[in-house]
């Protein structure tokens, strides 16, 4: 048997795979479209050139290291417990192949393409070099960072995922990680010494995070106990580490396990619980449609955002008690209302991709459509049960934006155009998200059934929903500057123009996708729950009103009684 077979097995599959080709031509032209606006702010007149090339020189590194941080979580968390659902990691085992094959061949598959990305953008983080302020050192360590940091990030995500077998609590736990040891964890050893009134963070702060060689790159640090190669090696290490562990218990837990008693007490409701849901509200559900009966059953009413909330708080807590009044200020109320509606339609997509991929995966999709149940009533059903279990998390976020939009009219005290202003933004913040959710509802359950995997489906879904309005708004900008010579930064039309183009192209990009969604889902159901839907959709449809004419283009129409008979009628085989 040749040396890790697994790994050159996905090499090979990687090579064939376009993704790998075009991802890092993205992210060359993503990363060249934002140097191209914030070098014009300079160019403008707004900064120097030395100020312009280490602004450059700390959003790229910044926007860089979310990047790998949360990516490498996303991408390593679903690698190991999709196989052990798939019940392939037993037949691997059969073979002579060892615990760390496995680990080695998913890590370079999934870790590949983000170290490519990396890769594409390192010459435009040296564009600062040129500017002046930026060295060829800090270059060089700022790329030594993020991939360390993206090493760390699917080891720690790979370690999850051989633990757990659920898509969703990997998922959760891989991000969950990431964020507590790179972010919460550095933020914290800051809000203390500022509580302490101490000189320095303390060392144990940052050398076990990525987060304290990224600093150090950034000249952050200097003078207290931050060094870059200590917390490089540290960091380094720790991910070797996981892997070792990874390969050591991958093949001692993948075998299913007998279902304990407990177990069964703690994933499934009482008898009363089921009975009092069977004799109240779940019969008026089940006369309404009995897939929202299924979807708002006591045991599968989760939604997963209560814990990410209590995070949230704690932390929210923890900056009051480190900074006091300065914490009460108005960028702070937003900025937390605005973290709770990205966390609020966090949780709408993952939620609903999961679940329309376990209904194509299981094949339970296809079991429904061979019910006298019309594709309308499993439309609507799914679509019910997912807004009726956003209700709450929805009205508990519009309260909070409420009470921080009083916080701040206090805040302001005296009357003025300022708390006109304020109101007006938190009113258009609260309906952007409604639209956004609403958006997100039709779009997850379309990719879910689309893709039959949660991993893939969440990935499109935010690509579809949000990156693509902002790659294309951040060109715009670059665009603009080229054209006006950066004159158009001096005066209030850019700004203008920045404005009404993100309205615009959120308008655009909600009714395009919006419209594609339930074009697809109200045409092609059976198409989708067959597996056509894989190969690309059969007809774009940017019009979100059925019934009425809009435009068309793609593949000629057909009718959905022609798609229905024959997702009906098998085939014949050829003998």
């Amino acid at each position: 048997m040749s040396f890790l077979p697994v790994m050159q097995r996905e090499l090979r599959v990687l090579v064939r795979v376009p993704r790998t080709y075009y991802s890092r031509s993205l992210a060359a032209l993503l990363v060249a479209v934002i140097s191209l606006g914030m070098l014009y702010l300079g160019f403008g007149g707004l900064l120097n050139a030395m100020a312009a090339g280490k602004n450059l020189f700390l959003a790229l590194s910044v926007l860089a290291y979310v990047y790998v941080l949360f990516g490498g979580a996303f991408v390593g968390a679903d690698s190991l417990s999709q196989e052990k659902r798939d019940g392939t990691l037993g037949l691997l085992f059969l073979t002579d192949l060892k615990g760390y094959d496995i680990v080695a061949g998913k890590l370079v598959s999934r870790s590949l393409n983000g170290a490519y990305c990396v890769l594409a953008a390192l010459p435009t983080l040296g564009l600062g070099i040129f500017l002046g302020g930026v060295t060829g050192l800090d270059v060089f360590r700022m790329m030594l960072a993020l991939l360390n940091a993206l090493f760390f990030s699917v080891s720690a995500g790979m370690l999850v995922s051989t633990l757990c077998r659920n898509e969703r609590r990997a998922l959760s736990c891989a991000v969950l990680a990431v964020l507590i040891i790179g972010i919460l964890w550095p933020a914290l050893g800051h809000g203390l010494r500022r509580f302490l009134n101490a000189a320095e963070v303390h060392a144990g702060f940052l050398i076990f995070s990525p987060a304290g060689s990224l600093l150090a790159a950034l000249g952050f640090g200097k003078g207290a106990s931050l060094h870059f190669g200590t917390s490089w090696v540290v960091t380094h290490l720790l991910s070797w580490l996981f892997l070792a562990l990874a390969s050591f218990l991958l093949p001692r837990v993948w075998q299913d396990k007998a279902i304990s008693v407990r177990s069964l007490i703690r994933a499934h409701p009482g008898p009363s619980r089921r009975l009092s849901f069977a004799r109240g509200r779940g019969r008026r559900w089940l006369d309404l449609n009995p897939l929202l009966w299924l979807a708002l059953r006591p045991e599968k009413r989760r939604f997963g955002f209560g814990p990410v909330l209590a995070l949230l708080v704690m932390a929210w807590v923890a900056g009051w008690v480190c900074y006091g009044k300065g914490w009460l200020a108005l960028p702070v109320y937003f900025g937390t209302a605005m973290l709770l509606h990205l966390l609020l339609m966090y949780a709408t997509v993952l939620h609903a991709c999961r679940t329309a991929a376990e209904d194509r995966g299981s094949r339970v999709l296809e079991l429904v459509l061979t019910t006298p149940l019309g594709d309308d009533a499993i439309l609507s059903g799914r679509l019910l049960g997912l807004k009726r279990q956003l209700v709450w998390p929805l009205l508990f976020v519009i309260t909070a934006d409420v009470v921080l939009m009083i916080l701040g009219c206090l805040e302001i005290a005296s009357p003025s155009w300022t708390i006109v202003g304020w109101v007006i933004a938190f009113v258009l913040l609260i309906a952007k998200l409604l639209a956004d959710l609403y958006v997100l509802c039709w779009v997850s359950v379309w990719q879910g059934w689309k893709a039959a995997n949660a991993t893939r489906a969440i990935r499109q879904t935010i690509y579809d929903v949000f990156l693509i309005r902002w790659v294309v708004l951040l060109g715009a900008v670059a665009a603009l500057g080229l054209l006006t010579q950066g004159a158009a930064f001096r005066s209030p039309v850019g700004g203008v123009f920045v404005v009404s183009a993100y309205v615009a192209l959120l308008i655009m990009n909600s009714l395009y996708f919006c419209g594609v969604a339930i074009d697809e889902l109200k045409d092609n159901l059976r198409g989708l729950a067959g597996g056509e839907g894989e190969e690309g959709p059969s007809a774009f449809c940017w019009w979100p009103f059925r019934g009425l004419p809009g435009p068309r283009w793609g593949r000629p129409e057909v009718s959905s009684t022609k798609r229905t008979a024959t997702a009906r009628v098998p085939l014949p085989r050829r003998t």
